[in-house]
């Protein structure tokens, strides 16, 4: 049931990143300014700026292992 749960809220948050991204694409969305992040230029649209911190988030959630503990 908990499993069923998480797979719901996994999809709805799948749906959520998606429809950022797509809505703030586009000309009517860039950056206004250039920036760099560890000497990478960051250039594009809010919605690929919102597409990389899912990217971030993710990957640090992997190798960090952050989040409530479900052994015992």
């Amino acid at each position: 049931m908990i499993g069923i749960l998480g797979l719901i809220i996994l999809l709805a948050a799948v749906v959520v990143g998606v429809a950022g991204v797509l809505t703030n694409g586009g000309s009517g969305h860039e950056l206004t300014g250039g920036f760099s992040v560890f000497g990478y230029g960051m250039t594009g649209s809010t919605g690929m700026l919102f597409l990389y911190g899912i990217v971030v988030g993710a990957a640090a959630k992997k190798i960090v292992g952050a989040g409530p503990a479900l052994h015992r």
